[in-house]
């Protein structure tokens, strides 16, 4: 990949899937439309019950090859240890400051893994310090206009707006594919981890549930704490009717 200094989205997730499983879909269009796109992942895995750092290194750049993200990079922070400190907040500041996103993409606040929670408080503290002329970290302030959020495999949460995916869906399950270690290879030890048990099936038939919400195949489903502004009511695609 080359050397970026400059984003439109950055999407930012605890570990190395969790943006490609839970915004693949989104990423990948956005690419599609000549945005430049890139990961942040904050830990590098290695409390998985499957794989390794390293293993899960390759893996995250299969996939960001196969999304056709400009960039990807590893905050190395423990995994399971995920804490909105200051030194957290200093370097995701930092790494905000140099890629300058006009958007981020972060996992929903209210899940059950505790490094996804704290991630997206981690994200909302880091982008509003970031804005700030005298916080003096790396380079001078940058505030991204938006923060989106990301949806666990949920039902219960109504998405502000869902992501039309359809025709960017199988390169999706092409690029979780490459975390072979995690979701393709998993028959040893699948008793400690029995989500994974058909996962692919489960991102399928969730990306399709959305789909059907909004009338189209596959999409995804998103959160803005603010409200959605349109220019006109004809740019509503989905009929009452």
């Amino acid at each position: 990949m080359k050397e970026i200094t400059e984003l439109d989205i950055l999407a930012i997730g605890a570990h190395r899937d969790d943006c490609d499983i839970m915004a693949g879909g989104t990423i990948i269009k956005m690419n599609d439309m000549g945005y430049k796109v890139g990961i942040l992942d904050l830990t590098q895995g290695e409390m998985g019950t499957r794989g390794n750092a390293e293993i899960r290194e390759k893996e995250a750049f299969c996939s960001a090859c196969c999304m056709g993200v400009v960039h990807r990079e590893n905050l190395s922070l423990p995994d399971t240890r995920v804490e909105v400190t200051f030194e957290n907040r200093i370097k995701m500041i930092e790494v905000i400051r140099r890629l300058k996103p006009k958007v981020i993409l972060a996992p929903y606040w209210d899940q059950k893994h505790p490094d996804h929670v704290h991630t997206a408080e981690l994200v909302k503290e880091a982008v509003f310090y970031s804005g700030l002329k005298k916080y003096d970290v790396g380079e001078g302030p940058h505030r991204p206009r938006k923060i989106l959020y990301y949806l666990p495999f949920s039902y219960g949460i109504t998405p502000s707006f869902f992501m039309d995916i359809s025709e960017q869906f199988e390169r999706k399950l092409a690029a979780i594919k490459c975390f072979y270690s995690q979701f393709v290879d998993i028959q040893a030890d699948l008793h400690l981890t029995p989500y994974l048990d058909g996962i692919l099936e489960k991102v399928e038939y969730y990306n399709g549930y959305f789909g059907r919400a909004v009338k189209v195949k596959y999409a995804e489903g998103f959160v803005s704490t603010e409200p959605i502004l349109l220019d006109s009511i004809m740019d509503m695609k989905v009929h009452t009717f």
